[in-house]
């Protein structure tokens, strides 16, 4: 489908729009897009769908050749997606100048002689490795106010990430299979900045296009649905698990029934008409408290002031272990 993709490039507004956002660096982007576009995987894709994606990593000013690791075009079925390289994003942050270092880099075994992960606090040997068995991977950064924050995955931790948040990770002409290492590192630098780093605007808008088609639709990450409600209705529509359809069963032949599939994977327990039995509520003593108003007094029960109060805190996230 890309053979059109050399004719919509020629067209006045696109080489306006090129030309806005790469001025005399155009023809080297366009000649790699059009080189690109020719791929295994990117032939059948719609040329519109390359150039919304190609045009992502222009804005930002992030060379799309593979061999680089800036950027990279991934097809999905019919579209491309474009998806942020670890050597992109350090450059994003070095633009940024809020970062004095960055690390990132694969740790192999017996690279680590101590490792407190409570104080952050992790004990490398010098020189070079003693084995080649890559163990996971390390990301480092030290802001220039003079905050540093490391952060270590295994290599299992890496692989459930990936396969959790990518199906490009078992496509085989995808850059989970070409540069695993790449991706790998990426993916904890990714997890590190975003955390716990500055974000200047042109990083804000990376991550959040980052495995995107261009209109913001991460059809390469199903974990990112923005619609709840969409989300909720798929469970519900599935029914309930293998366990509480046992329990629905057993609970509907005790009374004489059985139970049965609604439209929608809904059950409905078609027992005999027994009135339901509710459970007494719990006897207790009431605290209450007196308030005089105008009407005459008022009680506020102690239950107003039940609850847990634990719970996820956005101002007080909890701590993760890696």
């Amino acid at each position: 489908m890309s053979q059109d993709l050399p004719a919509i490039i020629q067209t006045p507004d696109i080489q306006k729009r090129f030309n806005e956002v790469l001025g005399q660096n155009k023809e080297i982007f366009i000649s790699s897009l059009i080189s690109i576009s020719k791929s295994k995987g990117l032939e059948r894709v719609k040329p519109s769908s390359i150039l919304q994606s190609a045009m992502i990593a222009a804005t930002l000013k992030l060379a799309i050749n593979p061999s680089l690791g800036y950027a990279y075009l991934v097809p999905y079925k019919n579209i491309c997606t474009f998806q942020l390289g670890y050597k992109g994003l350090i450059q994003l942050a070095h633009r940024s100048a809020q970062y004095k270092k960055i690390v990132a880099t694969p740790v192999y075994e017996k690279d680590i002689i101590s490792w407190d992960r409570f104080k952050d606090e992790i004990k490398f040997i010098k020189g070079p490795p003693k084995t080649k068995k890559v163990m996971g991977y390390y990301a480092y950064i030290k802001l220039n106010n003079g905050f540093e924050k490391p952060l270590v995955m295994t290599i299992d931790e890496i692989r459930q990430h990936a396969a959790k948040y990518s199906q490009s990770y078992l496509n085989q002409d995808g850059p989970w299979t070409q540069h695993f290492d790449a991706m790998a590192i990426k993916t904890v630098l990714k997890k590190l900045i975003s955390r716990y780093g500055i974000l200047s605007i042109d990083m804000q808008t990376a991550l959040i296009k980052d495995q995107s088609d261009g209109d913001d639709c991460y059809i390469d990450n199903p974990a990112n649905i923005n619609n709840l409600e969409d989300l909720n209705r798929k469970k519900t529509e599935s029914g309930p698990p293998e366990k509480e359809r046992e329990k629905q069963k057993k609970t509907a032949e005790s009374m004489g029934g059985s139970i049965s599939k609604e439209p929608g994977g809904k059950t409905n327990a078609a027992a005999k008409e027994i009135p339901e039995k509710r459970p007494e509520p719990e006897k207790r003593e009431k605290k209450t408290v007196e308030e005089k108003t105008e009407d005459g007094p008022a009680y506020l029960s102690d239950d107003l002031f039940e609850g847990d109060f634990g719970g996820d805190n956005p101002n007080f996230p909890g701590l993760v272990l890696q």
